[in-house]
């Protein structure tokens, strides 16, 4: 029963190979600089964009990308160390726990009370499994045997050695392919003893600030250089944040582009995880802002730190192209959330070119309501930071864009959903933030 279970192939997963050997693990990971670097022509148009960024928003990227009173965070090579790391997606893991359980019947008492436990299997995998992984050279991370290996000679506990034993057992039965692990790129490991004990500040997320609107002509410059040169990969880079300029702040409410792909530092270099043992905050430091990186709960030495990149698409190959790697038990399977392309219909019916024309010359008429178009800007805290400069039309259309957002949100909240087999209710709430955000 435990062999047939294991056998169960997950496409795209078990047949899928790597060339784990005679390449470099610390290649780029993303080809778009790659690309980016073979075209002069591009990489000079974007090193013109990248300085007038910077001459346009000094002023809000002083308040932003200070280091403020959080002091410089975990020191490299001494707390924490940058390296390439490996994982297992759900398949793997669950192979992992059916030969856990398999061996918890012919164990003796003590040992198998604990093998039967879910609780002590998910810290077995999570914490002694995946830093074992990770403790091996990176040429031969890949072998599970290794892993199993290690904890066989370097644990005191029975249970662990019964549990791994196990697991290398059904290794040569069933076949190592069915206990694979795959490589993640460049991750951070905790090198204290001790370990990092909860709400410990770990480092601050630096990059250059750029607003949404310059965002976007860089990003298209991107795509149009990866067409060129047929580079265009599957799955965008994760190597910037979103941060949002609280409402409340006297310059009101904005949203900025904190992109660490070209100048960061090692909190741009933390993986996904499903259950993360970091959270990402913003916070006003000295009449700054920053993305402060905390931990939400101990980190055990040789663990690695990961945060939830609370990413969402509304494209199916997309998300399935982004497998999941953090061999949590809450593993979702993805590092994105699928949202039903439902919200391009409701735009298309909702604000076609004729609405959209129709709302200038509403915006453009000298009889329309001013208080209430400013009442509606002061409450989503639209001030100086977005409409410094506008004219008054402007500030009317956006008024009426605003009306727009509410309504969508409104319609997409959760509450007005039915969640399916293949949406949570916290993937409409995520789908439907993600959608008020981008609009």
């Amino acid at each position: 029963m435990v062999r047939k279970q294991m056998e169960t192939c997950m496409d795209g997963l078990l047949h899928y190979e790597y060339a784990y050997t005679g390449e470099s693990t610390n290649q780029p990971q993303d080809p778009v600089h790659a690309a980016l670097q073979a075209s002069a022509e591009v990489r000079l148009w974007l090193d013109g964009i990248l300085t007038e960024v910077e001459n346009e928003a000094r002023e809000e990227g002083d308040r932003v990308s200070g280091q403020g009173s959080t002091g410089p965070g975990m020191v490299l090579n001494q707390e924490v160390r940058e390296l390439p790391v490996w994982g297992i997606d759900c398949y793997t893991r669950r192979n992992l726990d059916l030969a856990i359980c398999a061996a918890a019947a012919k164990s003796g008492h003590d040992s198998g009370t604990k093998l039967r436990d879910k609780r002590w299997r998910t810290d077995f995998i999570e914490k002694r499994i995946l830093p074992a992984i990770n403790r091996q050279p990176s040429q031969t991370a890949h072998q599970m045997e290794l892993a199993l290996g290690d904890i066989l000679a370097g644990s005191s506990e029975a249970a662990d050695k019964v549990a791994a034993s196990a697991v290398l057992g059904w290794c040569g039965i069933v076949g190592p392919e069915h206990f694979k692990i795959h490589p993640k790129g460049t991750g951070v490991i905790c090198l204290l003893n001790k370990g990092i004990g909860p709400n410990k500040f770990v480092k601050q997320y630096l990059g250059q600030v750029v607003p949404p609107w310059r965002w976007c002509e860089m990003q298209d410059a991107t795509e149009a250089c990866q067409l060129k040169r047929n580079s265009k990969p599957t799955l965008p880079d994760f190597y910037n944040m979103l941060l949002e300029c609280h409402k409340n702040d006297p310059s009101g409410y904005a949203v900025l582009y904190v992109d660490a792909s070209i100048k960061g530092n090692l909190a741009s270099s933390l993986s996904h995880s499903c259950n993360p043992n970091c959270d990402a905050n913003i916070a006003a430091i000295n009449g700054r802002y920053a993305i402060a990186l905390y931990s939400r709960r101990r980190i055990e030495f040789g663990e690695e730190l990961t945060i939830d990149y609370s990413a969402a698409t509304n494209n199916l190959t997309e998300c399935h192209a982004a497998v999941c790697l953090c061999g949590s038990h809450l593993c979702r399977g993805s590092f994105l959330r699928y949202t039903e392309d439902t919200q391009s219909e409701y735009f298309k019916q909702n604000q076609n070119i004729c609405q959209r024309l129709a709302m200038l010359l509403e915006a453009s008429h000298e009889d329309r309501g001013k208080k209430i178009d400013m009442d509606r800007l002061s409450r989503h805290g639209l001030r100086a930071t977005t409409l410094r400069g506008s004219p008054l039309w402007m500030k009317r259309y956006a008024s009426l864009l605003l009306k727009f957002i509410e309504s969508e949100r409104k319609d997409f909240r959760p509450g007005n959903q039915k969640p399916d087999s293949q949406a949570s209710y916290l993937d409409l709430e995520s789908g439907s933030r993600y959608l008020f955000e981008e609009r």
